[in-house]
């Protein structure tokens, strides 16, 4: 054909595309009228959030009504992990090794038999454990547990606390009282408190086993948190570890396998170290004398004196699983005494020794405060190891 030929069919096939695209366009325009595509955008957030929360909503429901233990296994399959990161295995037969007690909140005891009486699976009290580490939670802290021990109530209060302290940067001793009842209706007034500058100043050792550098540095970060900021601390384990440890007191600082370790650090390089920034100074606060029963009231007392002392913090030398442990102690909690109907009501309540509630807020495998280690534990630890592992206060005065 010749090209005046092709001309007329050209012109068709362009004039049906135009046709085509201002159809499409007509269409467009006519849908637009019919859909509001923002409130179809909202609906379709709107039914998003919808299924998280009903999400949520099921797992509670679950957590309440599971009765069979393959299904509450299921649910708390992965919920938990040990201060190393190992996954946690169910263990339902908690009354047959429960007597070492919970690594997180210290209760000994089966939520359904007190007196550990009874060797069947426990559901109600099922517990968790770190086949590598050894770590133990118990049911309240694996959260599969429908009542929760006065232990855990304590731990709940004290980690909530400690939230506080981290949020209110003036906070120096936050504190709260609440009541711990039994199923005799009984209840027995509790108090706790954190150290405000502690909680905020804890310096992470992360995984690796830094512990007395990490330590060192939170405690003198802590001690000087009230001073102007020129002359305030605010050291890293690194600092430590490498400029005082291994630079001053020529120490080893790394492993076998060229990882950085305080393995070498003992109590007197600690206390050297501390004592060389000026003002610091560090006293021994509960040793071998003072664990010993007859004079843990008046321990208990010097230590909970020593962590509402402002400029002051408590450091912790003890053993885990794996070995020795140097760390703070981040608060306490014990049993008070009514108080009186007449008067002022002070904030800080006193609280006596008991040797069922007081208790310690600490962590004894890294820094941040996560455990309740009941006091009693604490000084029977110390008596086994001839005052070996002990408890000293830091302090910081202006000289």
């Amino acid at each position: 054909l010749s090209s005046s030929a092709m001309a007329p069919v050209q012109a068709d096939g362009e004039a049906s595309a135009e046709l085509e695209e201002a159809l499409e366009v007509s269409l467009a325009a006519a849908f637009q009228d019919l859909v509001d595509f923002d409130a179809l955008a909202r609906k379709q957030k709107q039914f998003a959030k919808a299924r998280v929360l009903d999400g949520i909503c099921r797992r509670i429901e679950a957590d309440e009504h599971l009765v069979d233990e393959d299904s509450r296994a299921a649910f708390l399959q992965d919920q938990r992990r040990c201060p190393r990161g190992h996954a946690l295995a169910l263990e339902p037969n908690l009354c047959k090794v429960w007597a070492g007690g919970c690594d997180e909140c210290g209760s000994t005891s089966c939520p359904q038999q007190p007196d550990n009486a009874h060797m069947a699976p426990c559901l109600d009290g099922a517990w968790k454990v770190c086949k590598q580490c050894d770590w133990v939670l118990c049911g309240d802290c694996s959260t599969s547990s429908s009542s929760r021990s006065d232990e855990s109530k304590t731990l709940a209060v004290l980690r909530r606390l400690a939230a506080k302290a981290s949020r209110e940067k003036a906070s120096i001793a936050p504190n709260a009282s609440f009541r711990l009842a039994n199923d005799l209706g009984e209840s027995q007034e509790m108090h706790a408190f954190v150290d405000g500058p502690v909680v905020r100043q804890i310096v992470s050792q992360g995984n690796l086993n830094v512990c007395g550098a990490a330590a060192v540095a939170g405690v003198l970060n802590a001690c000087t948190e009230h001073l102007p900021r020129k002359k305030r601390l605010s050291l890293s384990w690194q600092e430590i570890l490498f400029g005082h440890f291994q630079e001053r007191l020529k120490l080893q600082v790394h492993d076998d396998e060229g990882e950085p370790a305080s393995w070498k650090v003992g109590k007197a390089h600690i206390r050297q170290v501390i004592e060389s920034f000026p003002g610091m100074r560090a006293r021994d606060l509960i040793g071998l004398e003072q664990a010993a029963p007859e004079n843990r009231v008046a321990a208990w007392k010097m230590l909970v004196t020593a962590l509402r002392k402002p400029h002051t913090a408590v450091f912790y030398h003890t053993q885990n699983r794996y070995s020795g442990h140097y760390t703070l102690i981040a608060g306490a909690a014990g049993a008070v005494l009514p108080r009186p109907t007449l008067g002022p009501t002070a904030a800080a309540r006193l609280i006596p020794y008991h040797p069922q509630h007081s208790a310690i807020f600490t962590n004894q495998v890294r820094q941040e405060p996560i455990q309740r280690v009941a006091f009693d534990r604490v000084c029977e630890h110390i008596i086994r190891n001839k005052g070996f592992f002990c408890i000293f206060a830091v302090e910081y005065s202006p000289r």
